[in-house]
């Protein structure tokens, strides 16, 4: 993978952890805040962490499951309040 694009790709990951952090912090969630906050930090582009290989590849798989978990439960919310009104 180029790795112009994956920095790219990492900060792009840092960002959304960070803003979602604050929102579910904000919002009383405070375990999916640390996950996020925990997935901020592994992602994070400015201070790089090196994990071996096989604990990144873990990391990396658990967090596409994460968000595309939370992305699923954002939008059943979504729909909900849509079709209510």
């Amino acid at each position: 993978m180029d790795s112009d694009f994956y920095i790219f790709l990492r900060l792009y990951i840092f960002c959304i952890s960070m803003y979602f952090a604050f929102l579910k912090y904000k919002g009383g969630d405070l375990n999916s805040a640390f996950l996020f906050v925990f997935l901020g930090i592994a992602f994070n582009p400015f201070i790089s962490l090196h994990f071996s290989d096989d604990f990144q590849n873990v990391i990396e798989f658990f967090s596409a499951i994460f968000f595309g978990y939370f992305s699923y439960k954002e939008y059943r919310k979504l729909r909900k309040v849509s079709t209510a009104v």
